[in-house]
């Protein structure tokens, strides 16, 4: 229970809801909104599962949600790396003259509402229009492992409705000096501006710190953000479950 209120508590900072049923092993629901700006990118993180009955299920595009509601070509875009390395973007866009309306392939060929965001990763977002969107969903009550292949960018997110902190209920295993990861936020004329944090094994204590070694990593995004993580070898990170 004690941790239940920890996650709560979290929560209420981060304009998060959750509905507790008051039992931890009972399936803990909720929503977080994060504004965008228009015209500006936004790496949105996914931080829950559908709402089913066991653990797993990936929410989708169709369930995300816009306040004023998503408009024609809002742009989502999903960056996987390949076998050399070189992170392939694909891109879907809203289309309201379509059947039904939603989201769709880019060259408007074939319908994407049922496009995945897994807990623990992060599409880029555009939106013609400020506006706040909400995803929703299960919080996952177990530990979330990730693995990070050697010299491929991969956009992560943290598993959770939480704050990202890479020095905070992560074990990392194989991470190596100077592994890199980096977040982008986009300024006022829209340029995304990236801010990089490294591991530093000789440090005192050993872990991530800001690129110019002096600042211990705190929280490095927020709820509903993603990141980009670059490792010189494979690298696998358990985060926690703030639920166990």
């Amino acid at each position: 229970m004690k941790k239940m209120m920890t996650v709560l508590a979290a929560c209420a900072v981060t304009s998060l809801a959750l509905a507790d049923s008051g039992v931890v092993s009972a399936n803990v629901v909720g929503y977080n909104t994060v504004s965008l700006g228009a015209n500006k990118l936004y790496m949105f993180g996914s931080n829950f599962e559908m709402v089913t009955n066991t653990s797993g299920h990936a929410v989708t595009l169709a369930s995300l949600k816009a306040s004023i509601g998503f408009e024609d070509l809002d742009t989502i875009q999903t960056g996987v790396a390949d076998l050399s390395g070189k992170v392939v973007f694909t891109d879907y866009v809203y289309l309201s003259f379509m059947d039904p309306v939603g989201w769709y392939a880019s060259d408007y060929s074939t319908y994407a509402g049922n496009v995945e965001i897994p807990a623990g990763v992060s599409v880029w977002m555009s939106l013609n229009t400020a506006q706040n969107v909400t995803s929703s969903g299960q919080v996952r009550p177990t530990s979330t492992v990730f693995t990070f292949l050697a010299g491929k960018l991969t956009m992560a997110a943290s598993a959770y409705p939480i704050p990202f902190n890479p020095n905070v209920s992560c074990v990392w295993s194989g991470v190596q000096d100077l592994d890199n990861i980096q977040t982008g936020l986009a300024n006022a004329s829209g340029k995304v501006i990236f801010t990089d944090y490294v591991y530093l094994s000789f440090m005192d204590p050993a872990g991530w710190y800001a690129s110019d070694y002096s600042t211990y990593a705190g929280n490095i995004v927020g709820v509903g953000q993603g990141f980009w993580a670059n490792m010189q070898g494979t690298v696998t990170l358990t985060q926690s479950s703030p639920l166990q």
